[in-house]
């Protein structure tokens, strides 16, 4: 080999590998597109992107089946389009082996032959699922917002008429002359007050400024959940126990906290006996990024008489999710990317549920956003 061939072989060698360290770094890969007779070259970054082995055929072919079936339709008429356009722009979903999703965007651009017919075309892929996740991010906070005002201003639109029914009990109590079936009236009107207090008071605690929150741990924010619904647990008889095991170092997200709080104050409503309330916060390891569970479930002291624990969702199940608090719950799940599992679901009977979502799901995407 001559001196000038070897430079030569060494230049491309350089520029290979230049190419190779840009793709990797971007997140991006080459193809060129031979129109005429339907062959496609690719680069290294291109394989890694829809998880193919380097001995794969370079086809648009080989891509299809792994491409969302909601995107295909689409993804096939803008490559068709292109072809005479002289432009090719498309964004579009990639199933990956685990299940999981990868946001493409695909840029090229066609070159003619001498008679200006398509002869190939030459792009890029980029990976830009970080950019989707942080719009995503961004609409679930937006949405959140608009709930948490609708519900803070709903709140403060009932507490004057509550103040009014709660003063109009109180003196009517005071009156000694009335029979039995009065009194059930004003039982019955006194416990549908507490329950409407208790939401009302439920919606300002959930939805409160988010400005206003500080970081704390896992531990902490549970702590102070329960201690603020004791006093409901009390008044029903029943305990709250609780065993939290997350990373000391890992800080609740804001959702969490209404999430709990939703889930327990609908636990404490849903017991009529004397029994217990046990609340369990694991870290569950996951590669790398961890998931939380938290479980509920009810251990009565009579248990052949217990009662269903969130009987909205007794013979349902959660998609006819029903009562306020569990809404209130399954929106901040959705917040924080989790999902619920009912446990010892039965027509009549609920023992308990729990919910799983990842530790770090919400301060990413917030970050991101």
């Amino acid at each position: 080999m001559g001196e000038v061939s070897k430079q030569l072989y060494d230049d491309v060698v350089l520029a290979r590998e230049r190419l190779l360290l840009a793709e990797e770094a971007a997140s991006l890969g080459v193809w060129e597109w031979q129109i005429d007779t339907d062959t496609s070259v690719w680069s290294p970054g291109n394989y890694r992107l829809f998880n193919l082995p380097p001995d794969a055929r370079a086809s648009y072919g080989v891509i299809r089946p792994l491409v969302h079936p909601d995107d295909l339709e689409r993804l096939d008429r803008e490559v068709r389009d292109s072809i005479h356009t002289g432009h090719f722009r498309s964004e579009y979903r990639v199933l990956q082996p685990d299940g999981s999703l990868r946001w493409l965007m695909s840029m090229g651009r066609v070159a003619n032959d001498g008679q200006g017919k398509p002869r190939r075309m030459m792009g890029v892929n980029i990976d830009v699922t970080a950019r989707h996740q942080a719009e995503e991010a961004s609409r679930r906070a937006a949405e959140a917002e608009a709930v948490g005002r609708m519900a803070g201003a709903l709140a403060h639109q009932i507490n004057n008429p509550l103040a009014a029914l709660t003063n109009s009990l109180f003196l009517l109590r005071q009156q000694t002359a009335y029979d039995a079936r009065v009194e059930a009236v004003v039982q019955m009107a006194e416990e549908a007050l507490t329950r409407v207090t208790s939401i009302t008071r439920h919606l300002l605690s959930l939805y409160a400024d988010e400005r206003a929150w500080k970081p704390a741990s896992f531990a902490e924010s549970v702590e102070e959940i329960i201690s603020f619904h004791q006093n409901d647990a009390v008044a029903r008889n029943l305990r709250l126990s609780h065993r939290t095991n997350v990373n000391s170092g890992a800080v609740a997200p804001r959702p969490f906290r209404g999430l709990l709080s939703a889930l327990i104050l609908d636990a404490i409503e849903s017991s009529r006996r004397e029994g217990e309330v046990r609340i369990c916060i694991t870290e569950l390891p996951s590669g790398s990024n961890p998931l939380v569970r938290v479980g509920l479930a009810q251990h009565a002291s009579n248990p052949p008489q217990q009662e269903a624990l969130f009987p909205e969702l007794a013979g349902k199940g959660i998609d006819r999710i029903g009562g306020i608090h569990l809404w209130t719950a399954l929106a901040a799940l959705k917040q924080l990317d989790g999902r619920m599992r009912l446990r010892g679901h039965g027509a009549t009977r609920l023992r308990g549920l729990s919910v799983t979502f990842p530790l770090n799901s919400y301060s990413v995407m917030k970050s991101a956003a």
